[in-house]
């Protein structure tokens, strides 16, 4: 019963290009930093890539709502940190993803990160979501 304007759909359509896997926002997402999307053309047509590793991007930007989206890469990192060896683990940069995700994530009441974390890893372990494993492979 809800009547859905054009101005509605675009509204809906510009938060969702201004989010990230991650559940976070981008100052410049066609200008992202070489170290983060070493392809972009930074030509301004082309976004980001990388949007799992916006946590750890000096362009990232977290909004209250930003929880589940960084609970649930976290929660994907710990299993890959469980399910991978150890030297694989951390000789990449997911140890250091992880650990930006988990300062990130104290910005939050430790309740409600661990409900989400909690949440994430069950459908993890459910096989319900498939974590990102290596650029944003599955």
């Amino acid at each position: 019963g809800v009547i859905v304007t054009e101005e509605m759909l675009a509204r809906l359509e510009s938060y969702r290009n201004s989010r990230t896997y991650v559940g976070m926002g981008c100052s410049d997402p066609t200008h992202p930093p070489t170290y983060i999307d070493p392809t972009n053309p930074r030509d301004g047509t082309t976004r980001c890539i990388q949007s799992h590793l916006c946590a750890g991007c000096p362009k990232g930007r977290v909004f209250n709502d930003s929880l589940p989206g960084l609970s649930q890469r976290c929660a994907e990192l710990e299993w890959l940190q469980d399910s991978l060896p150890l030297e694989v683990f951390q000789d990449s940069s997911l140890a250091d993803q992880l650990l930006v995700i988990r300062a990130t994530l104290k910005q939050w009441s430790p309740t409600e990160v661990d409900f989400h974390l909690v949440q994430w890893a069950g459908k993890i372990k459910s096989g319900e979501h498939r974590p990102i494993r290596f650029s944003g492979e599955y």
